[in-house]
């Protein structure tokens, strides 16, 4: 049933006052950002305009307009003594670009969104879409230090998610081999090779930018047991080399992934895991509209990972939220896989764990 005309258009209504709302705060989470607000306030507790006008270096009548918008927005904690906070959990997701949690990157450069999904209009009168090296522009750096998932790789893969895995940890230790397709700039395979010194460790990326900060990263690190490599240049294995296989938020966004199911099942050795990271979307879109994060991810669709699962011809358009559990299990378990379970261990706002096995 409809609901009666003034109710929906009241419900629009704050549909679209909502997205102003939450864009503004965007807005000003990038001027906390760059004007280290977050960081004059962290750890410090309850603090005045003033307070945080003094450790900034700023106009305290400024600071104080932005404080009373982000607390307005649930940003900040207030407390009626007119004292502002960045507490714990405000921190870790704006101030401290080592936590998993950090997602303050996202509003860095906020007119790159604008672009990108300025770029999707010549998707939709063709149908084709463009390949995701040329929808991003993102400087290779805040790829390598503030995109989530690397973040997440730096602090959590090795002493989080691979105690998970049955076997995978000692195989590593014994001098077994790691790969990761879709590095970015290397974070998980510099910390496998980094915890594990025995270990074969080999990322894979066609974004060169990206493969040439890790090199550096790499020469940083002093770590000599892990090489990055262009499969457009060096193509993936094709006889069983690694132990453990990694994909992260990627499967998605490729135009065939079956391929590269089937090419995962080539390289892993016998006993050894594939380890999938994707979105965690509903079976139907009668469940999935409705999860927290749907809006965001159907969106961001459009601008990036539709456009890159449709930029062959023969490309399947899966989109941000298109591998539900059973659909990538059918994938896995088509390309040749004998187990394929979701990782229960490991938790996260918006992706899935799982781990499949030949």
């Amino acid at each position: 049933m409809t609901a009666p005309a003034t109710d929906r258009a009241m419900a629009l209504q704050g549909v679209s006052l909502g997205a102003v709302s939450g864009f503004v705060t965007g807005l000003c989470i990038t001027l906390g950002t760059q004007l280290g607000l977050y960081q004059a306030m962290a750890q410090r507790g309850p603090m005045t305009a003033a307070d945080v006008a003094a450790a900034s270096g700023l106009s305290e009548r400024f600071v104080l307009e932005w404080l009373r918008q982000q607390a307005s927005a649930g940003v900040l904690v207030y407390s009626e003594d007119g004292r502002f906070e960045l507490d714990e959990p405000a921190r870790g997701m704006l101030a401290d670009t080592n936590s998993p949690s950090f997602v303050a990157g996202f509003w860095d450069n906020p007119q790159r969104f604008v672009d990108m999904f300025e770029s999707a209009e010549g998707a939709f009168r063709t149908g084709i879409g463009r390949p995701f090296g040329e929808i991003n522009d993102t400087p290779v750096r805040e790829v390598a230090m503030r995109i989530p998932l690397q973040v997440w790789a730096r602090n959590a893969l090795v002493s989080q998610a691979l105690p998970q895995l049955p076997g995978v940890i000692e195989k590593l230790r014994d001098g077994g081999a790691a790969c990761d397709i879709g590095c970015g700039a290397g974070a998980a395979p510099l910390a496998i090779a980094a915890a594990f010194p025995r270990s074969r460790v080999a990322g894979y990326d066609t974004w060169s930018a990206v493969l040439e900060l890790a090199e550096e990263f790499r020469n940083e690190a002093g770590l000599t047991n892990v090489a990055f490599y262009n499969p457009e240049r060096t193509p993936l294995p094709e006889t069983p080399e690694f132990d453990l296989v990694i994909t992260s938020d990627m499967l998605h966004d490729l135009p065939r992934p079956d391929l590269m199911a089937a090419s995962v099942r080539k390289l892993i050795r016998p006993g050894g895991s594939w380890f999938i990271i994707d979105p965690d979307p509903r079976p139907t879109f009668d469940e999935d509209r409705l999860q927290p994060q749907a809006a965001n991810q159907y969106g961001f669709s459009l601008a990036i990972c539709l456009q890159s699962g449709t930029s062959t011809p023969d490309g399947w358009g899966l989109g941000l939220r298109g591998l539900p559990e059973p659909a990538l299990r059918e994938l896995v378990m088509n390309a040749g896989f004998s187990e394929f379970e979701r990782v229960q261990g490991i938790s996260h706002p918006f992706n899935a764990y799982y781990v499949a096995r030949p």
